[in-house]
């Protein structure tokens, strides 16, 4: 019989040993879930609210109802598989019922944030791979694709990347002290996504965006993979590694909109994430935060980056929410004209006229934020060069070119 209730539990920073923060239950029919803080975690030193609109720190049950095919708090979701860990899980676990409550149980202890969950026993020691693991950890990725079986051995090498978010294929890998997430290509892919978000996290950093580290990884012939160092993981004495508590825009942005706006489901914007954050500490942390998304919004347009949804923004707590270092950001070359997310006046439009059209929402005045534009103009401008030394082809780094250069055209008439 699946079990309809877990401890969830909160490691704070630099601990070991996890808090328990409270109780997570389903309810009848699996029409939604019911979150409830324990006491002794509320009056813990080190607890701190899991989400600080959709979970505040009290002693209240709160009531999630089932939302399409989420079932559990946001903030909860978060710690769970997306749809490749399903995969693994799926491959690996055979689940008896395969609700997004069972997923989350399965995943494992990788999972992105500070959250685990138990049902009753301790948690399980993460387990993670080698970087001369990467080689096997593909072919096992590509029986899961393939629905083909997977023995032993490859099951254990995949299981670290069953609790991570996304799409693509990953895992979750031990380099030089530090822990990475790998992230793989498709084999029966023409393009390789590997190294085009290289590229973009490369020029990023170049652009003076706060980045998670990043390298891409040669493992076989010319199979290459993207390590992207684990920003909600600190090591601590003895080998061990610390977890940093952890949210998504897309938390934030669904707690602001119930708890604040009184809408189930706000538009997803850079607009109301400024907003949100706002509410979320002061001082020059949040004007540099402010400035930063604003920077990011403006970087994506530049690069094409239309995947920059809100699960791919997030928020580590180290004294008070603020932004995590950037990731994923994959220049997409679709030249669809308009983000995921609202950038200004004119809704998703791609632009950097609409961009500065709602400056001031970033605590920003024109001027100071045509500036902020100018220098990531300057800072793109040898785009060529660092796409090249990713391992880009020529056809796509003259593409991107050209439609820099029309965005740039557009924003210089504006200054007019």
């Amino acid at each position: 019989m699946p079990a309809d209730r877990c401890n969830v539990l909160f490691y704070p920073r630099r601990k070991i040993m996890p808090l328990k923060a409270g109780e997570l239950r389903l309810l009848p029919g699996m029409k939604g879930s019911v979150f409830t803080y324990f006491p002794d975690y509320i009056a813990h030193p080190d607890a701190i609210a899991l989400d600080p609109f959709g979970l505040p720190l009290r002693r209240e049950q709160r009531v999630t109802m089932k939302d399409d095919a989420r079932i559990l708090p946001e903030a909860i979701g978060d710690a769970g598989p997306d749809a490749w860990g399903k995969n693994v899980i799926d491959r690996v676990a055979k689940l008896e019922r395969s609700s997004e409550f069972d997923y989350l149980i399965a995943a494992g202890p990788n999972r992105i944030g500070a959250l685990d969950f138990s049902l009753g026993d301790d948690p399980a020691p993460p387990g993670v791979a080698k970087l001369t693991d990467l080689a096997d950890i593909e072919v096992a990725i590509d029986q899961v694709k393939k629905k083909q079986p997977v023995d032993d051995r490859l099951r254990h090498l995949l299981a670290p990347g069953a609790s991570l978010g996304g799409v693509r294929p990953k895992t979750v890998v031990e380099a030089e002290g530090k822990l990475w997430i790998a992230k793989f290509n498709a084999r029966d892919e023409d393009f390789d996504a590997v190294s085009m978000e290289y590229a973009g996290m490369r020029l990023a950093e170049k652009a003076g965006i706060a980045m998670a580290q990043v390298r891409k990884h040669q493992f076989s012939d010319q199979r290459v993979a993207l390590l992207v160092l684990r920003f909600d993981r600190e090591p601590l004495e003895g080998g061990e590694f610390g977890r940093v508590p952890y949210i998504s825009a897309r938390t934030l942005l669904r707690g602001y909109g119930r708890e604040v706006l009184g809408e189930a489901k706000p538009q997803f914007s850079y607009l109301l994430l400024a907003e949100a954050r706002r509410l979320t500490g002061s001082g020059e942390v949040l004007s540099e935060d402010l400035k930063e998304l604003f920077r990011r919004m403006v970087f994506n347009i530049l690069v094409d980056n239309t995947d920059d949804h809100e699960s791919n923004h997030g928020f580590v707590h180290d004294g008070g929410w603020r932004l995590s270092k950037a990731f994923d950001i994959s220049p997409q070359m679709t030249r669809l004209g308009y983000q995921q997310m609202q950038v200004g006046t004119g809704e998703t439009e791609s632009s950097l006229k609409n961009a500065l059209s709602a400056c001031e929402r970033f605590g920003l005045r024109r001027d100071e934020a045509v500036s902020v534009v100018e220098g990531l103009v300057e800072a793109t401008r040898d785009m060529a060069d660092i796409y090249r030394d990713a391992g880009i082809e020529p056809a796509r780094i003259e593409a991107a070119e050209q439609y820099r250069r029309k965005l740039v055209e557009e924003f210089e008439k504006t200054k007019l």
